[in-house]
């Protein structure tokens, strides 16, 4: 699906800072602008007929946000500095988690309690197809990571395209993933998923997801055998998809 970045907003590695470093999509910028267009088929509304200002979802992306914009679930990128934030007010109908919501609330931004990554529905919109492989044990390294292979582990590229990203998540039993959305598509389809420290990002989007979904502590790991021994929880997300979808911008389409 080809959309304009002035309606539905999404960051695109190609190119990387002006260098054709990436070939392909991130899957985790690129799942915005789908989810959206699967929760306006619901009601035969296409993306393209968007009526005010842009829209922006899953992501780090508010830092591209202009006054007046729509925000439903974004996030703040922790390695983006304050300057870079050039919007004066924005209409928020959710924020990925608390801490983004202090961000904008330091800039005097009304935000709702409406927290959540949108990437938690992505089982509903695309159901699980696959079938779990016995002892299968996935690791999703950030796009930009040194280390993109680890010995013993299949590897899923985040920049495969989504169809077989969701589809390896899949067959799964475990994840391992230093990829946020890596974490948040194997826990959307109930699949346990480790967080394995990146050597590019910070905490900041980490936490903001993990306390967005009410946990306040979690484990973050370094070393690959230990990630593969921790049996983590797999989330109730039936609040938070009920709170996501209640908060879904639909007046951006009808008038």
């Amino acid at each position: 699906m080809k959309v304009d970045k002035t309606q539905v907003f999404w960051w695109s590695p190609i190119p990387f800072l002006g260098l054709k470093i990436f070939q392909k999509e991130n899957v985790g910028d690129l799942l915005g602008p789908l989810l959206v267009q699967e929760i306006l088929d619901t009601k035969s509304l296409h993306i393209h007929a968007i009526k005010k200002r842009k829209l922006l979802t899953i992501g780090s992306v508010i830092h591209f946000a202009d006054t007046g914009d729509t925000l439903w679930g974004t996030g703040v990128n922790g390695k983006v500095a304050d300057a870079e934030h050039h919007y004066e007010n924005l209409d928020v109908r959710a924020v990925r988690g608390p801490l983004t919501a202090e961000y904008l609330k330091r800039k005097s931004i009304h935000v709702p309690d409406v927290y959540g990554d949108p990437g938690v529905l992505v089982a509903d919109f695309w159901p699980r197809s696959q079938a779990t492989e016995t002892g299968k044990v996935l690791y999703i390294p950030h796009m930009r990571e040194r280390e993109f292979h680890r010995k013993g582990l299949q590897t899923l590229s985040p920049l495969a395209s989504f169809e077989k990203f969701i589809a390896e998540i899949q067959t799964a039993e475990k994840v391992i993933s230093s990829s946020l959305h890596g974490v948040i598509i194997a826990e959307s389809y109930g699949i346990p998923a480790c967080l394995f420290q990146s050597t590019n990002e910070t905490a900041f989007k980490y936490e903001d997801y993990y306390h967005g979904t009410g946990r306040h502590t979690f484990k973050v790991f370094d070393d690959i055998a230990a990630a593969r021994k921790y049996e983590p929880e797999v989330p109730d997300f039936t609040a938070v998809k009920k709170n996501l979808l209640s908060a879904f911008p639909w007046d951006l389409w009808q008038a």
